[in-house]
């Protein structure tokens, strides 16, 4: 018989086989077990009696030696398959744990799988109740789109009303624009104004010296119609200029000079002091309105450095398109600028009758005083100097009337745009007023997407 068959087929008897064994090896192993088993049945015990005691013990001998080798080899094998099957069993053991383990993992696989099953159920059961609410989002989108189409109209028609408002605002720039160019010659020029007063100040200074001088002059001069007086002051004049002193007054001659004079000059000096009070008086009111026109030109210089940089301001409003903004701004600026309007009207006046006590002399006259010696007042006061100041002041009112007409033009224009700005709030207000719905449909049509997105997320990922 096949050893290593039959261990084959104990092997297999206990699932521990790995390779496979035949039906035909089968066949064999029982054709051998049904012979043996015939042999057995048929061989006869055998009879000793016939031998003898040495022949008998010989044969036990021969048969207890084939024994041993039998024994002995089946013992090998009974030993390797006693191994086998101790590694077989703590195989098996192994094997029992792990398939533990893997009937416990599928119990927690098959809950998880019934749960996942369960939640895709709810899934369906919330896609469909989505669906419906996407049907009737679709129902109410329809409604929505008309209701937006029709909006659609109106707000192009607001467009329209608002780029011909865009238009008169570039125009209202144009102007404004212009307005800085004038004001910034405005500016220059009183610049040169302030120069020009400043020259006149110094001239002011020199002609104060000039009248203390001029004043002696004209006391003198007043007194020579006297022939007394002629002879008194020639008789004077030749004792001043006389080397040998031989000349001498007669006390007629002194006493009306002392009377002209004064006792120590006391006539002549209050006469002095009087004229110079009197110019020192004119002088201080040529100052005070030489100084209010200084004041007047930095205040216009103010006022249009202000008006420009509002300007500019609205113009960065007008660009961001912050047009409440700029009607806000609008309504607190022309109440502000009508007033600077009313006390410009009241103190335009002033320049003209300031200057006209400053400007009686120009340079080139003073200088020929200096050299000729003629008296500086009479006809010397309107000179050509003071003659270009009233043009120039004159033009300068005319400017700044010119630029009140166009300040007033553009209250007027902004006034009209801040009426159809008002319309345009209200339009818009009401627009707002009464789409409530497309907002809520809006906001519905986002949920809808958001939760369409979820739940294919979730399917995804299961």
């Amino acid at each position: 018989m096949d050893l290593n068959c039959v261990r084959r087929v104990t092997l297999k008897a206990a699932d521990l086989e790995a390779e496979p064994v035949t039906e035909e090896e089968m066949e064999i192993l029982r054709k051998k077990l049904e012979s043996i088993r015939k042999n057995q049945r048929d061989i006869k015990p055998p009879d000793y009696t016939n031998y003898s005691k040495e022949k008998v013990i010989q044969i036990l001998n021969e048969q207890e030696k084939d024994h041993r080798k039998v024994e002995a080899f089946y013992r090998t094998q009974v030993d390797e398959l006693e191994a086998e099957l101790c590694d077989a069993r703590e195989l098996i053991i192994s094997l029992i744990d792990e398939r533990n383990e893997v009937d416990l993992e599928l119990v927690q696989v098959r809950k998880q799988r019934q749960d996942f099953r369960t939640q895709v159920q709810c899934f369906e059961v919330e896609i469909n109740k989505k669906n419906l609410d996407k049907e009737e989002l679709n129902h109410n989108l329809e409604l929505a789109e008309k209701q937006i189409h029709r909006l659609t109209q109106q707000i192009e028609e607001e467009q329209q009303k608002i780029e011909m408002l865009n238009t008169q605002t570039s125009s209202l720039q144009e102007s404004l624009q212009q307005e800085k160019q004038i004001s910034s010659e405005l500016t220059q020029k009183l610049i040169i104004s302030n120069s020009e007063l400043e020259m006149l100040n110094k001239v002011i200074e020199d002609m104060q010296k000039e009248h203390n001088e001029l004043r002696k002059h004209r006391d003198f001069a007043e007194n020579l119609t006297d022939k007394t007086l002629k002879d008194a002051i020639t008789k004077l004049s030749m004792i001043i200029l006389a080397k040998d002193k031989s000349y001498t007054l007669t006390p007629e001659h002194k006493y009306l000079i002392k009377q002209l004079l004064g006792e120590n000059y006391s006539k002549i000096i209050e006469t002095a002091e009087k004229k110079y009070d009197e110019l020192n008086a004119e002088c201080k009111k040529v100052r005070q309105e030489c100084a209010n026109m200084a004041a007047l030109a930095d205040l216009w210089v103010n006022e249009f450095l202000n008006l420009c940089s509002w300007v500019e301001n609205e113009n960065q409003c007008l660009n961001e398109g912050d047009y409440d903004h700029i009607v806000d701004d609008f309504a607190i600026k022309i109440p502000e600028v009508q007033e600077k309007f009313k006390e410009a009207q009241k103190t335009c006046n002033a320049p003209e009758a300031s200057l006209a006590l400053a400007a009686r002399l120009s340079v080139k006259d003073r200088e020929q005083s200096i050299f000729t010696g003629r008296p500086l007042y009479g006809s010397s006061i309107k000179t050509d100097e003071y003659e270009k100041l009233q043009k120039k002041l004159l033009d300068q009112k005319k400017e700044l009337s010119e630029l009140r007409n166009k300040l007033h033009d553009a209250y007027l224009q902004e006034s009209q745009m801040r009426d159809e700005i008002t319309e345009l709030n209200n339009n818009i207000l009401s627009l707002k007023k009464n789409s409530p719905k497309v907002e809520l449909m809006r906001f519905l049509q986002c949920q809808a997407s958001i939760v369409e997105d979820l739940i294919i997320e979730q399917v995804d990922d299961q």
